[in-house]
C-alpha cells in the first residue's frame, strides 16, 4: 500500500496550499491577527484563548504581531523583553491547544507571524526585506507542513 503525503507551503504574509494528494480529511487553518501578542490574555493565563482555539480544533495557526507588547489593560510597554510573554513561550501556549510544532517567521520590529502546527513544520526561509525600502515591515516567512493524508 502506498502511503500518500501531503505538504502546506506556508507564508506569513498570506497562506498557500500545495497539495499532492486527496483525502477526505478537512485541513483547517487558523489564521488571526492576536494584537501586540494578546495583552487581553495575560490576566487568564489566555485561557479564553486555548479554549476558543480547541473549539476550532485547527491543523496549523498563524499568528499575527504575535509579540506580547503591553501588560494587561493597559498601554504600558514591557520595556524588558525578556518579561515578553510572546514569542517565547509559544511552545507552552502551543502545546495548551494541541500544536506540538511551532515557527518563527523573521523578526522585524516587534510584531513578528508565529505559526503553530499539529503537524511537523520546516522553516524553508525567513524572509527580512531590504532597508530602506523594504516592503516587508515586520518580515515574513515560508514555511512547509506534512500532514500525512489531509487535503
Amino acid at each position: 500500500m502506498r502511503t500518500m503525503k501531503t505538504r502546506w507551503t506556508l507564508t506569513a504574509i498570506s497562506v498557500v496550499f500545495a497539495c499532492t494528494a486527496a483525502s477526505a480529511a478537512p485541513f483547517r487553518v487558523l489564521y488571526w491577527n492576536i494584537r501586540h501578542g494578546m495583552w487581553s490574555g495575560q490576566a487568564d493565563n489566555y485561557g479564553k484563548f486555548v479554549a476558543w482555539v480547541k473549539e476550532r480544533s485547527p491543523d496549523i495557526c498563524v499568528w499575527c504581531e504575535g509579540e506580547t507588547l503591553h501588560r494587561t489593560g493597559t498601554t504600558e510597554v514591557i520595556e524588558d523583553k525578556g518579561k515578553r510573554y510572546l514569542p517565547a513561550h509559544l511552545p507552552e501556549l502551543a502545546a495548551r491547544y494541541g500544536h506540538a510544532y511551532t515557527a518563527i517567521a523573521a523578526h522585524v520590529g516587534s510584531y513578528p507571524q508565529l505559526i503553530t502546527s499539529k503537524h511537523p513544520i520546516t522553516t524553508m526561509r525567513k524572509i527580512f526585506g531590504t532597508p530602506p525600502s523594504r516592503m516587508l515591515v515586520h518580515g515574513a516567512g515560508w514555511f512547509r507542513v506534512d500532514a500525512p493524508g489531509r487535503s
